[in-house]
């Protein structure tokens, strides 16, 4: 997982401890489902775009032979109807930890004015 942002140098560890407040609440108590809802219906609104495009049909397809995966799962909206509040908040628990992380900070080589 990668989260980046951009700001101004000062902000850098303030705006980083925003970053590990949210992640905790996804872990505790979750993201809002109603938040979930919005999120699975765009997704849902992407798809349909995106079948309508002929670069995302050689993307997907390269990707199901290069990996071997079913390339009938391309117009299914399974994976986006199942998720829930829940499963998101059990995967954040499994995957976004706090104490296995790598922070990198770019700065500008001379302060701007």
């Amino acid at each position: 997982m990668r989260i980046t942002f951009g700001s101004a140098p000062e902000r850098v560890e303030e705006l980083t401890e925003v970053v590990f407040r949210e992640i905790e609440s996804f872990k505790n108590p979750g993201p809002d489902p109603e938040h979930v809802n919005n999120v699975r219906e765009i997704q849902r609104r992407a798809r349909e775009t995106s079948l309508r495009e002929n670069g995302f049909w050689v993307a997907q397809l390269t990707f199901a032979d290069q990996y071997g995966t079913d390339p009938r799962v391309l117009i299914s909206y399974d994976l986006i109807d199942a998720l829930t509040a829940e499963k998101v908040r059990e995967a954040a628990v499994r995957y976004l930890r706090t104490d296995n992380y790598v922070l990198v900070s770019l700065f500008p080589e001379t302060p701007v004015p």
